[in-house]
Order: C-alpha cells, then sequence, then structure tokens
C-alpha cells in the first residue's frame, strides 16, 4: 500500500467542496476521509486532478446514489471508491457497497475499493468475479516525468522566499525583494504552478507586477492583463463574477475595486480544486496588501502576516502534491529556524544578483496598449 497514514487536510484546501463539506470549521466526518484520500491518490497514486470525478451519479435498483470518488480513465469510471468515517468497522457492508456502485449498469468500473482513514481494501473485478488484490496499481508508473533541471528551477525560486516566510514581515527595500521573489514563482509555468489554472497564474504574476511603483503607465499596463486574466478564467469555471477596472483611478483604488470581487468570488468558489482556491486566497491578500501603497515616495509598507500565511499555505500545497514534501507548522520555531538556515545562502544571493528587479520588456508594452484601448472605449460609450 502505498498510501501515507491518514492525516487531516486543511479545509480551505479542500478538493471538492459539497454541501455536506461544512464551513471548514465543522466538517462532515466523513468528507474528512474522503479529502484525505483524493490527496493521497494524486501524491501516491499519481492520479491526476482532472481524473477525479466526486459524487458521481449511480443507479442501483429503483434509487439514485452518489459515489464519494470515481477515477476516471479515458473519460470512464475505472475504479469507484467508498469512503466512511473513521470509526466505521462494518467494513465487510462498506465493500459490498463499493462493488455495487462499481457494477452498476452506467459506471462499470474495474476496480472497487473501501477505506475509512485506516483500512485500505482493494477488490478488481477478474473474469466476472471480485478479487482481493493487494493495491491499486499505481498511475506514477508513466511516461510524464520531469526533468531533474525542472526541480532545480523550482527550487530556486523557492528557496529565497522560504528564508522570509521563517522571520519577521519587512518592509521597504526588503518588501520589494520579497515581491520580486514572488514574482519569479510566478512567471510562467513550473513545478510550483502546475497545480493551478494558467490564467490565475498569470493574474497573479502581473498583480505582483503592479506593486512596485514603476511607471504610471506599466502599472496601468500590467493591471490591463490582470483583468483580462482573470475574467478568462472566471468565463472558463462558469462563475458569474466579472472584474473591471477604470484605469484613470489611483492604483491603489483599483486594487481595491479588485478585491472586493475576487473575495466574493473564494466566498462562493465551490468545485474549485484546491491550488486555484488557495491562488485566490494568496491574491486577495496580495491585493490587500497592495491598497496599503500609496505615496510613492515612501518606503514599502510591511509585508502583513496575511500574505505570508497564504503564501505558507498555497507552497505547502504544491510541495505535498509535486515533491511529497511539507512545509513544518508556523509554530514549529526549531524547523522554521532550521529552514531558514538552509535558505540564508540563497537570500544572500539573491539579493547580490544584478539586475535582479524586470525592466519594461514586450509584454509591458503590450499591457499598455490593451490599457490605452479600454479606457479609450470607455470615453467613447
Amino acid at each position: 500500500m502505498m498510501l501515507r497514514s491518514f492525516y487531516e487536510v486543511d479545509p480551505r484546501a479542500h478538493i471538492f467542496r459539497s454541501a455536506v463539506s461544512g464551513d471548514g470549521s465543522n466538517v462532515n466526518p466523513e468528507e474528512v476521509v474522503r479529502q484525505w484520500c483524493a490527496f493521497e491518490l494524486i501524491r501516491s497514486y499519481g492520479v491526476s486532478v482532472t481524473e477525479l470525478d466526486f459524487e458521481h451519479p449511480v443507479s442501483v435498483g429503483s434509487k439514485t446514489y452518489r459515489i464519494d470518488i470515481v477515477i476516471l480513465q479515458d473519460a470512464k469510471p475505472w475504479a469507484v471508491i467508498e469512503c466512511k468515517k473513521r470509526e466505521f468497522v462494518k467494513h465487510d457492508q462498506a465493500m459490498a457497497q463499493a462493488i455495487s456502485y462499481a457494477e452498476s449498469q452506467n459506471v462499470n468500473a474495474e476496480y472497487a475499493v473501501y477505506t475509512n482513514g485506516d483500512v485500505w481494501h482493494v477488490k478488481r473485478k477478474m473474469n466476472g468475479n471480485w478479487l482481493m488484490v493487494p493495491d491499486l496499481p499505481l498511475r506514477t508508473a508513466r511516461t510524464d516525468t520531469k526533468e531533474l533541471t525542472d526541480l532545480l528551477r523550482s527550487l530556486n525560486d523557492i528557496l529565497p522566499l522560504l528564508y522570509m516566510l521563517g522571520g519577521e514581515p519587512v518592509s521597504g527595500v526588503d518588501a520589494e525583494r520579497f515581491i520580486y521573489a514572488m514574482v519569479e514563482v510566478f512567471n510562467g509555468r513550473s513545478l510550483l504552478t502546475s497545480d493551478s489554472d494558467r490564467d490565475l497564474v498569470s493574474a497573479t504574476g502581473n498583480l505582483l507586477r503592479i506593486l512596485p511603483r514603476r511607471h504610471i503607465n506599466c502599472q496601468r499596463g500590467k493591471l490591463a492583463v490582470l483583468v483580462d486574466r482573470l475574467n478568462k478564467y472566471f468565463e472558463a469555471k462558469g462563475l458569474e463574477e466579472k472584474c473591471d477596472a477604470s484605469f484613470s483611478e489611483p492604483i491603489y483604488m483599483e486594487l481595491q475595486m479588485l478585491h472586493a470581487t475576487l473575495q466574493m468570488t473564494l466566498d462562493g468558489a465551490h468545485g474549485l480544486v484546491g491550488a486555484d482556491i488557495l491562488l485566490l486566497r494568496l491574491m486577495v491578500a496580495i491585493l490587500d496588501y497592495g491598497q496599503n501603497i500609496r505615496d510613492e515616495h515612501k518606503p514599502l509598507p510591511q509585508i502583513n502576516r496575511s500574505l505570508h500565511e497564504a503564501l505558507r499555505e498555497y507552497l505547502d500545497f504544491v510541495l505535498r502534491f509535486n515533491l511529497g514534501f511539507h512545509l513544518p507548522d508556523v509554530r514549529e520555531d526549531i524547523l522554521n529556524g532550521d529552514l531558514r538556515d538552509c535558505c540564508s545562502d540563497s537570500w544572500k544571493a539573491y539579493v547580490n544578483r544584478e539586475n535582479k528587479f524586470p525592466k519594461i520588456g514586450i509584454a509591458d508594452i503590450f499591457g499598455m496598449l490593451l490599457a490605452c484601448v479600454k479606457k479609450s472605449s470607455r470615453r467613447i460609450h
């Protein structure tokens, strides 16, 4: 059996949220097991998030039920998983339930699994009979392994941030360095962003580039790209929210409006995968910080704790999924001190790096033009 021993998943990182998920403070006990199971199917067995189907409808006799988790293969049910609460002990009964779902006409899955977080029973249908087998076959024995250079680049991007997350929030020049270190993480696709939507990653990168006080037209250009990417994401996910910007108000006021929109989106973000939810939370924290940047002649204000916490949650999530490691709990002073010591050289190298702050490039120019077009169209209407 490849999966790790049971652990509770932070409700804010749940991969799927249903009516029985609770409000985060009182999660249904079966849902706790289901979230652990989903995380382990991805981490230990190599199942993609897109291959997981939650609450799949199934007809057994004259009644319709919903399967806790269905693993898809070539868009068809391959394995059925029945999750029970930790205290459940009627194992044979639960396995029989999983099998009844698996062999129903509209499912016809090859594997049936039952778990309560402590036991993990797997049966496979062979020659018409359901036989106990050691485990589900690994989906990690596949051809989409990553290059070692991807891992090294990702670590190179994340180590300076881990150093800063282990210390006290900073302001001024170090705050600007912290922001640009975040820009490098969300600059394109990497192991750290592969679980998040492309448009959402791009939106995060452009939002971060707005915060340092560069040329106002460059800021408005990034704002235009940010709004465009967010609206594409909302449309693709079937969300009703729509971002807007006037491109004439002070930047901090534009960020206030976006903050309100994203907060509403986050409050109703049911059915989004965990990485996207955590990235939306991070963007809300960045927007909250950005509203405090109002005087271009003053040093950047202190990076607030909420931004630290949101970034830590996102990084911990992607590290668990992609590398099988996790960050120490924020209260574990010794482990966090050790982590900070390990990352100190990376932070020093980052600070001393030449030309570390990005210059205006083609993407910035495109954004400026887009902002101008949108501003002109508003005047026409």
